[in-house]
């Protein structure tokens, strides 16, 4: 047996051990309520994101909470060791909600609570763990809080736009040739893109240039249109500053001037943003040939299946998709809500430019929505290693493209196999127990 599938059968029966151990749902007990709300999260899991999720988020609700941040196999660890002991609160990414899930480990969420968040469908649809591609009717987890990934430039890079194109329509077309025109204007490439070791451009690759030109993630990895996108990838990475490949962030690089247009995740292009707000814009990822494709990567809440209080944990839900809360996540932590917000100019330019550029991008008639790889478990590192190796050896270092999608469609397949891993969106479903590669 495969390493690979070993690794994911025995994560299934850990958690299906720990089902076993949890034993029948029991009820709270009158005292309940005076007791702390156990609320374990895969989420705002660095030092200083806890710390404000619990002393500036948390502390308005009216029960005390007990947060405890885990990695997701940590949190499930903490599960098996504590026996009985079962949290009131999971909080986590899709992929999370998926094991959990597969597990029976998830309470349905009660459709009181999802009518009085007011979330939108296109976000809540996710939490039927169906895709929202099914028709499936029961919510197992409510959207919490959102991030994503954009683009942002100089201002002074502006007047270097190709000739009728506008930031928030942009193609990959006309940023190749906008960065053609800084090349020249300027002497140096000037677009910058986290291609180091511990950079993001995997997320680039997955869930932007992908879906644009393929309209998929998976399915099409090796189709003709994948293979123009390689071919437009590389004509990009020539107008891309040579040194993205050692940056893990554009922060620095922005701050600097080095790079004048760059592409990152929210987080770390806020502290750029915050900086210089006044000499930076952000907006949506350039589109393709079949749209605009773009990564959301959502934070959920689910309600553990032997929850000792359920009462306690609706309750919680409903005050953490509350408007005014989600506000505080957004201007404490730096996740963006799921809820409506009014604007509001307390806060701040950074955070209001990025939130503008967040709602455009989503909002997007062309718009192509992706979510990070769930269900993948052990395989998902070597997921996202197969991507990053065909950017190198592609984009890079110029072999050609046709055997090298299909060798590393192949390892791809190998690993959405041992885990069992449907489709998910931008990919239709398939009816097959895994997600083919065509």
């Amino acid at each position: 047996m495969p390493p690979a599938q070993m690794t994911c059968r025995r994560l299934w029966a850990v958690l299906l051990l720990i089902v076993g151990m949890l034993g029948p749902a029991t009820h709270p007990s009158p005292a309940a309520a005076d007791q702390p709300l156990l609320f374990l999260s895969t989420q705002f899991a660095p030092v200083d994101e806890a710390h404000r999720l619990r002393t500036r988020v948390l502390a308005g609700f009216d029960r005390p909470v007990d947060f405890q941040p885990y990695d997701s196999l940590a949190v499930l660890a903490r599960l098996a060791e504590s026996g009985a002991v079962v949290p009131a609160l999971f909080g986590g990414v899709h992929g999370d909600m998926v094991a959990l899930h597969r597990a029976r480990l998830l309470h349905p969420i009660d459709p009181s609570v999802v009518a009085a968040a007011e979330i939108p469908d296109r976000l809540s649809s996710l939490g039927r763990l169906d895709g929202g591609q099914t028709g499936g009717k029961q919510l197992w987890y409510m959207p919490w809080a959102k991030a994503t990934y954009l683009m942002v430039a100089h201002r002074r890079a502006l007047a270097k736009l190709p000739p009728g194109a506008t930031l928030d329509r942009l193609s990959y077309d006309e940023l190749i040739a906008w960065g053609e025109r800084l090349k020249a204007d300027t002497g140096a490439p000037r677009i910058g893109f986290p291609a180091g070791s511990n950079g993001l451009i995997h997320r680039f690759l997955q869930g932007f240039l992908y879906p644009s030109y393929t309209g998929t993630m998976v399915r099409g990895f090796r189709s003709r249109a994948a293979h123009r996108m390689w071919q437009e990838a590389r004509r990009l990475w020539q107008v891309v500053n040579p040194r993205s490949t050692s940056m893990n962030t554009m922060y620095e690089a922005l701050r600097t001037g080095e790079v004048w247009v760059a592409w990152d995740h929210v987080a770390r292009l806020l502290p750029a943003l915050r900086q210089q707000p006044e000499s930076l814009v952000a907006f949506p990822a350039p589109a393709g040939p079949t749209g605009r494709g773009f990564m959301l990567v959502l934070a959920g809440l689910a309600i553990p299946a032997q929850t000792p209080d359920p009462v306690g944990s609706r309750d919680l839900i409903g005050y953490l998709t509350r408007p005014a809360v989600q506000r505080t996540v957004l201007t404490e932590i730096g996740f963006f809500p799921v809820v409506t917000l009014e604007p509001d100019g307390a806060l701040g330019s950074a955070l209001s430019m990025l939130r503008a550029a967040v709602d455009r991008q989503e909002s997007a008639e062309d718009a192509i929505p992706a979510i990070l790889p769930p269900g993948l478990g052990a395989g998902g590192e070597g997921f996202n290693l197969s991507y990053r190796l065909a950017f190198s050896r592609i984009v890079l270092r110029g072999r050609p493209i046709a055997p090298t999608l299909d060798r590393f469609a192949g390892r791809l397949q190998s690993i959405l196999d041992a885990a069992g891993a449907p489709c998910w969106p931008p990919d239709r479903p398939s009816g097959a127990d895994s997600c083919p590669i065509e």
